[in-house]
């Protein structure tokens, strides 16, 4: 029987124990990837004819957005993951300026992929419907994830 040597039992010692930390370090960060929470400012565009008088996203008050406008001002801060999980989303409640009787809009909205943490985009549009996306780009940019949207509704 021949006895193995000492540099390649410690060498095998080294690269078993270096495996199982690189799988529990893989294992921690793929369980706790949603844990992590960054801050996004929240930026309202309004798609519509109507004033948004008041809305929230998640309970943090994002302001007030006047009718076809957006972009131009944020609020501090709501928290998000630091990276985008399944199923993740947001509660957006927000009343209009033509409601009466303050009637409050409340829906919850699937977040889209996010690569890495942005501002909070918050979009209404017309017939209760409101998107948001995370984003480091303006609806300018043809990296916005909403621009090609955009454009159609500006032709």
């Amino acid at each position: 029987m021949q006895i193995p040597k000492p540099w390649l039992r410690n060498a095998g010692v080294a690269l078993g124990a270096g495996a199982v930390l690189a799988l529990a370090w893989w294992a921690y960060d793929w369980w706790h990837a949603g844990t992590r929470r960054a801050t996004a400012s929240i930026v309202p565009y309004n798609h519509t004819h109507t004033t948004v008088d008041n809305f929230y996203v998640d309970g943090t008050w994002g302001g007030i957005s006047d009718a076809k406008t957006g972009g131009g001002r944020s609020l501090c801060c709501v928290m998000i993951p630091e990276r985008w999980h399944d199923r993740l989303q947001v509660t957006v409640k927000w009343q209009l300026e033509t409601d009466p009787d303050s009637n409050w809009h409340e829906k919850r909205v699937d977040v889209p992929r996010y690569n890495e943490p942005g501002e909070l985009q918050v979009h209404f549009y017309g017939g209760d419907t409101v998107k948001v996306v995370v984003t480091n780009w303006d609806l300018r940019s043809p990296n916005n994830p909403l621009h090609d949207e955009w454009t159609k509704e500006k032709d």
